[in-house]
């Protein structure tokens, strides 16, 4: 099991690289699209990327 500290980290490290990949594909996906549309993929984007996967208490492994 993860500490609360390693959690911790995990979870700075998920929000982190979401935000990376939410700022490339912002950039190199979404650029053309007008804003009416763009806004809302980036938010759904950002949802899919930030969710985390919290591993169950009878998991044998941290896999998704």
């Amino acid at each position: 099991m993860l500490t609360s500290i390693s959690h911790t980290v995990a979870l700075l490290c998920l929000w982190t690289s979401s935000a990376l990949g939410l700022i490339l594909v912002y950039r190199f996906v979404l650029q053309a699209l007008p804003p009416g549309v763009k806004r809302p993929l980036a938010g759904l984007f950002l949802a899919l990327l930030i969710t985390p996967v919290y591993p169950s208490s009878d998991a044998t492994t941290l896999a998704p």
